[in-house]
């Protein structure tokens, strides 16, 4: 079951225009990592969260 972070990771990542791959290379993540985000079965650490509102340029905030 997707949880409201990966929802909205997606929805973010979707509306950058970025695919998976490409959010990863700019994340500095592993491709499957950003997949596991997204399909609820990982959650991220505050640094990874971090990491991933610098590459989609949106705030902490965004994930509330």
């Amino acid at each position: 079951m997707k949880n409201n972070f990966a929802n909205r990771l997606r929805s973010l990542r979707k509306s950058a225009g970025l695919s998976i791959t490409a959010l990863a290379l700019v994340a500095s993540m592993p491709r499957q990592t950003i997949h596991a985000y997204e399909n609820g079965t990982r959650q991220p650490t505050l640094e990874q969260t971090r990491k991933l509102c610098k590459a989609l340029d949106v705030s902490l905030a965004e994930f509330d």
